[in-house]
């Protein structure tokens, strides 16, 4: 019985792999102009550590922070959002693949501020949005070299689970891979 079990072990037995670290960021900056007194700025940055545990899997954990401010001849608003997130991420080709598609599910905390201020009014805080939602996306990664890539995709995201009324943010992402 033991020699049967051993046998069906190494039989069945994967070979081990180690698994591997990812970093990447992103940036973005727009500003859109009207005229020198109508104007809107974005920026945000997103960070973002994986760990690839098996040839077509990994687990990402990202912070991403962004500032909006919009100002307007007849007001002035500025809104802030913070997310950490954690997915689960699945590629749809191998390591050695240059061109490497992925889907990715998982969960993020959200943070979402943001105030106004109309001509001679006082300044009004919106309501403020605190919670776990769920999270997807898609995308691929370019492979550079050993140790780099570019990796691009889209990222969807619901208001938080303790809301009533579901809304939907989505974000389009291009940044740089350092893969160790």
């Amino acid at each position: 019985m033991k020699k049967l079990l051993l046998v069906l072990l190494l039989f069945v037995s994967s070979q081990a792999q180690a698994g591997y670290f990812e970093i990447s960021g992103s940036g973005n900056y727009r500003k859109t102009t009207y005229d020198e007194n109508n104007y809107s700025i974005y920026r945000s940055g997103t960070a973002a550590v994986a760990y690839n545990f098996w040839e077509l899997s990994a687990l990402e954990i990202s912070y991403t922070k962004a500032r909006t401010d919009d100002v307007k001849t007849d007001y002035v608003a500025r809104s802030y959002v913070t997310f950490y997130g954690a997915d689960l991420i699945f590629t749809l080709a191998s390591k050695q693949s240059l061109f490497q598609p992925y889907i990715k599910v998982g969960a993020a905390y959200q943070d979402k501020n943001g105030t106004y201020k109309q001509t001679n009014q006082l300044v009004t805080a919106l309501p403020e949005i605190k919670g776990w939602a769920p999270t997807g996306g898609i995308g691929f990664k370019i492979i550079l070299g050993k140790h780099i890539a570019i990796k691009t995709g889209i990222d969807a995201w619901s208001s938080p689970l303790s809301q009533e009324n579901v809304t939907y943010d989505y974000a389009a992402r291009l940044g740089l891979s350092f893969i160790f």
